[in-house]
């Protein structure tokens, strides 16, 4: 689920950062999840769009897919540079282009609610660059989905989500 989006005019284009969220509950024990976690060759392959990944040390790992954001679609190569290895509660990411610029982060925590069961939150926020027509067609079809609640600013340089739009002045 995209849990905000958020584009930025930048000039001649668009800088979107979007969150995607996950939480849910595993009738499964933590050191069985961890097990699964601590290998790569285990989760990667399960992402959609998954193409490829290598990894070449234990801190990093390189990872192709095609990224699906509604009608934005293309092939991306992003390095995952892992940050914090707590384990089993928690690892944290950074997320960049190969031989790039940082283009988002992330975090995965689980926690034991009993001795066969975890409950776990997974959250990857990224920045795109986009064209102001990449970023209003993207933003009219999560509208339609109901991902995004919000309206354009009256220039169309800025998205307001449906919580700013009820800090502004003039709404009541």
């Amino acid at each position: 689920m995209i849990s905000k989006i958020k584009p930025y005019f930048k000039g001649d284009y668009f800088e979107v950062n979007v969150a995607k969220s996950f939480t849910g509950e595993l009738d499964i024990p933590i050191e069985v999840i961890w097990d699964f976690i601590r290998d790569a060759d285990n989760w990667a392959p399960l992402v959609p769009g998954y193409i490829f990944h290598e990894a070449p040390n234990d801190s990093q790992i390189i990872w192709e897919f095609k990224s699906d954001l509604g009608i934005v679609k293309k092939k991306v190569t992003l390095l995952i540079d892992f940050k914090e290895w707590n384990e089993p509660n928690m690892v944290s990411f950074e997320l960049k282009r190969k031989n790039e610029k940082y283009v988002g982060e992330g975090y995965l925590e689980a926690k034991a609610l009993n001795k066969n069961k975890i409950t776990f939150t997974n959250l990857i926020e990224r920045e795109h660059d986009l064209s102001s027509e990449q970023i209003e067609k993207l933003s009219y079809h999560l509208q339609k989905e109901n991902q995004i609640q919000g309206a354009w600013s009256k220039d169309k340089k800025q998205f307001l989500n449906l919580k700013e739009i009820k800090l502004l002045p003039w709404f009541s």
